[in-house]
């Protein structure tokens, strides 16, 4: 072979090596990227993702939205019975029953704790019924053996307030409440206990269907109802007497005191996150410190939610602890 020949073959070469570097380049971004964003057990989108990029931009949709937040019950109970592949089914049934339950295309379902079983949906947007969409979604799960309990937050407010951005706190603590109900019911913010009847075997459409026909459902005065008709379509909820005070407070103050409010909890955050790089620390290692979730941190940190002011204590007071311990008494600028 001549030396032109030996050259054209080695640049041919040099062209495949790199067309399937950058492919093989290319597979594994996206073996990442689905990796970050999708939970590996049941397929559906992860809490990271949820945090970090759906939840802000629902947030700034501009539409009606509403938060299904939902609790597997007895999960542990299968797990330590019958076994963890058991227990593993059990979920990958809920999320498929979830997957087929919301409008494709329009609302979203995440697992949002890889090693629990908590998943959450965002119903984008106008719901007629939410109370019918609750106990049709609980009907559904039921049919598939499993139980759940759960909460829902809606709003049609659609601009970026306290009150939008307070939604996931809200269905969490109506879920919180509805597991003390002894499970398989949900609590609406603002309507109280719903409970899968078999009038609902007749939704089998998906969670969208409801808001076509069905009438409203009167608020439930119930101890787990709110006390208050839900002001200008804000969701709220009043599962424990500082949340009731703090979302009241919220809904019927003032667009300034509003703002005064986002600015404290941004003052707040930016305080706690200056104690904690003093320390040297990460948010995870806050979170075990104080024994929180890493969303809590998160959601004080950026001021993403209202937090409890006891949780907010609770923070400070682990920070000045090992500040002074260590014998730093100063905040990372």
């Amino acid at each position: 072979m001549s030396a032109p020949d030996l050259a054209v073959a080695a640049v041919a070469v040099a062209c495949f090596y790199s067309l399937w570097s950058c492919l093989s380049l290319a597979r594994r971004l996206r073996r990442i990227e689905s990796t970050s964003k999708l939970d590996p057990l049941t397929s559906l989108g992860s809490g990271d993702w949820l945090y970090n990029e759906r939840w802000p931009a629902a947030l700034r949709s501009g539409r009606p939205l509403g938060v299904i937040f939902l609790d597997l019950d007895g999960l542990k109970l299968r797990n330590d019975s019958l076994g963890h592949s058991v227990g593993d089914e059990y979920i990958r049934t809920a999320a498929d029953t979830l997957r087929q339950a919301v409008r494709r295309g329009v609302d979203e379902v995440f697992r949002t704790n890889k090693a629990g079983d908590e998943f959450e949906v965002l119903v984008h947007g106008p719901l007629a019924d939410p109370s019918r969409v609750a106990r049709s979604l609980l009907h559904r799960l039921s049919e598939r053996g499993v139980s759940a309990s759960l909460g829902l937050a809606y709003t049609t407010a659609t601009g970026f307030i306290p009150d939008r951005a307070n939604l996931r706190l809200a269905a969490e603590a109506a879920c919180r409440a509805a597991k003390k109900r002894g499970g398989g019911c949900g609590v609406v913010a603002g309507h109280g206990l719903v409970i899968a009847q078999a009038s609902d075997l007749a939704d089998s459409g998906h969670i969208s269907h409801p808001n076509a026909s069905a009438p409203a459902r009167a608020p439930d005065h119930s101890t787990d109802a709110v006390p208050q008709e839900i002001p200008e379509g804000i969701a709220t909820t009043a599962l424990t007497p500082a949340a009731q005070a703090l979302l009241a407070a919220e809904s019927a103050g003032s667009s300034g005191a509003a703002e005064d409010r986002t600015e404290q909890a941004r003052a707040d955050g930016d305080r706690i996150r200056r104690k904690r790089e003093a320390l040297g620390w990460s948010r995870l290692q806050l979170a075990e410190a104080c024994h929180e979730s890493l969303e809590t941190i998160k959601h004080v940190e950026y001021a993403l939610q209202l937090v409890e002011p006891t949780t907010l204590d609770k923070l400070e007071a682990c920070l000045d602890a090992e500040l002074a311990r260590q014998g730093l008494t100063g905040e990372k600028p």
